[in-house]
């Protein structure tokens, strides 16, 4: 049985775009080469593999953001 999750609004989504910009040089150096899901401003799960990733999300039952981070070093300045 899949869970429906309930979907975010557009400026809850605008959020964690902002946050990810703005801690991007920090989020980088902790999470190399990782997918990571964001929800609220928090990283709530993060992995190599995207399928681990969005497995975490769905039994948290989030509707999270997800952005692969890259191995080098890469200036994030907006989405």
């Amino acid at each position: 049985m899949k869970t429906k999750l309930k979907s975010r609004s557009y400026d809850e989504i605008l959020q964690d775009h902002n946050w990810l910009a703005t801690n991007g040089l920090e989020i980088q150096k902790s999470y190399r080469g990782e997918w990571i899901a964001v929800n609220n401003g928090q990283i709530i799960a993060h992995d190599r593999d995207f399928d681990k990733v969005a497995t975490v999300a769905q039994q948290l039952q989030v509707d999270a953001l997800y952005t692969q981070i890259p191995e080098e070093d890469t200036i994030i300045y907006g989405y």
